[in-house]
């Protein structure tokens, strides 16, 4: 058996973990003169051996930060003109404008395996086959006259490597951009077609890597197991709906979705709960000593009242939202959901977070609010903000609510208040199980 290794002989030769490599210092101190030069945020924390150092560059109206951490990443920015370069606010992509390009990472959209059939379908590299990925690229040919230069790499921008995203890129060369605007739309335009006709071409799903803001989620407390045991049902759901709210509880990774599911099992009541209060105002209408069978504006009423949706329920769809959560949903119940989390109860509050995503307010700091229709108006909104994305005579592109913006990933409150309502609506309409 072979003689243990005293600790002098295990770091002969070796740097002691508890002292820093000289030669990261003085590339820090470098990093930090340029970014003093530049005007560049540089924020410098020690913790014994280890050096974490963050700096601030440019996204759009925003600045983003950027984390080193390593030698390898402070040696990564110094060999390329950092000072010149800009996020794209929305994008894993930044550009130079006055170098004039842009590079953006590229990703696999859904379940697509990138690495494999990327190098296989469009490199034509076989999976036995050693290669050097920053030795391979597609040029995009031109089809008309143009300064514009495309590449396709297996391989990015050195910056690629201090973001974190080492992978392919879509590298766009000699442009002529002067905003962030400006390099946002050409970075669309040319990554929209060229990836719609590799879809086409190759059945393989590309897409510019989304950058992901840190957002506050709610945090929703767990039952507590041991307050009741788990017993067998007593209660039947209908299947359709708990389908739909399952999708919901699986559709994690796609906001959009996950909210129309929950929206789409408590549309599934509609029709039962929106004519219970067409039955309540009939009967107020024709209880009335006022109520006229000769006057038409009474009768108009009626009518109203009474007026069948092409789904089924009375009412526009709007009314059915709020009928179907009036009568399922306990007003105090949904008052302690709102306010019993502080993170939920903070972003209801706040001045700004829930306009961006809806402009429908839910008067939480109204103790003496009902805040049932205010949600239903608020969920109807958010709703229609998803689906109606007409290209002409639907609301303005400031009104939609499109995948990977950032309202989308400020939804995340507004999709557990659709799950509340649904699980609630799940829970009034279930009826007696017989098994």
């Amino acid at each position: 058996m072979p003689e243990p290794i005293e600790e002098s002989e295990a770091y002969e030769g070796e740097e002691s973990p508890d002292t820093v490599d000289p030669k990261f210092l003085e590339r820090l101190k470098e990093l930090h003169d340029r970014c003093l030069t530049a005007n560049i945020s540089y924020e410098e924390e020690v913790d014994g051996p280890l050096h974490h150092v963050t700096i601030h560059l440019q996204a759009g109206r925003v600045k983003r930060p950027l984390f080193i951490s390593e030698l390898t990443e402070v040696e990564e920015l110094l060999s390329c003109p950092f000072e010149k370069v800009v996020f794209l606010s929305d994008y894993d992509a930044f550009c130079s404008y006055e170098e004039g390009w842009i590079d953006a990472s590229v990703t696999g959209l859904g379940t697509t395996p990138l690495t494999g059939l990327l190098r296989r379908r469009l490199f034509g590299i076989m999976p036995s086959e050693n290669f050097d990925p920053s030795a391979h690229s597609i040029e995009l040919e031109s089809v008309h006259p143009s300064s514009i230069k495309a590449h396709l790499l297996l391989a990015g921008h050195r910056l690629s490597k201090v973001v974190g995203r080492p992978g392919p890129s879509l590298q766009l060369k000699g442009l002529s951009i002067s905003s962030h605007d400006q390099a946002i739309d050409l970075l669309e335009t040319v990554s929209d077609g060229l990836f719609f006709e590799i879809d086409t071409r190759f059945n393989l799903a590309l897409g510019i890597r989304k950058f992901r803001r840190p957002t506050n989620r709610p945090f929703l407390k767990s039952d507590d197991l041991g307050r009741k045991a788990l017993q067998i049902p007593q209660w039947r759901y209908d299947k359709q709906p708990m389908s739909l709210y399952w999708y919901g509880r699986s559709a994690t990774s796609m906001p959009l979705l996950q909210f129309l599911a929950y929206y789409q099992a408590i549309e599934f009541y509609f029709p039962i709960y929106s004519q219970n209060e067409a039955i309540k105002q009939v009967r107020s209408l024709l209880k009335s000593p006022s109520f006229s069978i000769h006057d038409d504006s009474d009768i108009s009423r009626l009518l109203t009242a009474i007026q069948l949706s092409r789904a089924g329920g009375f009412g526009d769809e709007r009314s059915q939202l709020r009928a179907t959560i009036q009568s399922c949903v306990d007003a105090q119940d949904l008052r302690s959901f709102l306010t019993s989390d502080e993170r939920t109860s903070e972003f209801y509050s706040s001045q700004s977070h829930w306009k961006e995503v809806s402009k429908e307010k839910v008067p939480i700091d109204n103790a003496d609010a009902d805040l049932r229709i205010s949600v239903a108006d608020r969920i109807y909104d958010i709703r229609c903000k998803i689906v109606h994305s007409k290209a002409d005579g639907g609301p303005t592109k400031a009104e939609l609510l499109l995948p990977f913006s950032k309202e989308a990933e400020l939804l995340s409150f507004d999709i557990e208040l659709s799950r509340y309502v649904a699980r609630s609506v799940l829970v009034a309409s279930s009826a007696h199980a017989v098994l």
